[in-house]
């Protein structure tokens, strides 16, 4: 009966087997063990034995197989870290640049805000040494635009900032300083005209 027991068991095993993936087989041993239980139970009764339970101890696939498998886990185990560590990488390209551009924002502001100061502590310089001198606020501008105008010029020769001991050739000609006087006068005649351009960090 050995022999029939055994046949029986293949026949059963070969049915189900082929159906499932090889996933699936280690975790339907339990399965398998139930339909030879329920085969033997009605085949083996006829002969005299009867068949109480039926295990399945192990699956062992061809040593092929398990090579496959194990490669197969291992490139999936990698491909899933190379995904890891792009998403990282994109996470970390992605914070870089909007805290680039929060940095830009903010030292746009900044320098807004530097500006706003300048414009109102020169024209409250020119209203109140107008006042004191009895002097042309036209030329008390003036007057302060040649200092800045030199001020920066000295600003772009002083050594503290040329670190690589390039040298700047600047046309000082005084000229310049009644142009951008007028470009300034432009700005500001544009600026009382519309005012609604005037950006919010400005206003």
């Amino acid at each position: 009966p050995r022999h029939q027991i055994r046949s029986y068991v293949f026949d059963v095993v070969r049915s189900i087997v082929p159906t499932l993936t090889l996933d699936e087989l280690f975790l339907s041993k339990r399965v398998i063990a139930t339909n030879v239980e329920k085969k033997l139970v009605s085949v083996m009764l006829d002969y005299g034995y009867e068949i109480t339970t039926t295990f399945v101890t192990e699956v062992r696939p061809d040593d092929v197989v398990v090579r496959s498998m194990n490669e197969m886990n291992i490139s999936k185990k990698l491909k899933e870290a190379m995904l890891y560590k792009a998403e990282a990488e994109k996470i970390r390209v992605v914070k870089g640049a909007e805290a680039h551009s929060e940095t830009l924002y903010l030292s746009g502001i900044g320098t807004a805000g530097e500006y706003k100061a300048l414009a109102k502590g020169m024209q409250e310089t020119v209203k109140n040494y107008s006042v004191s001198s009895g002097k042309n606020p036209k030329d008390i501008m003036d007057l302060l635009l040649v200092t800045q105008y030199l001020d920066m010029l000295v600003a772009v020769s002083s050594p503290n900032t040329d670190k690589h001991g390039d040298s700047m050739i600047i046309n000082c000609d005084p000229g310049h300083v009644l142009k951008l006087r007028q470009s300034v006068g432009r700005l500001s005649h544009s600026i009382a005209v519309a005012p609604s351009k005037i950006p919010d960090f400005l206003s």
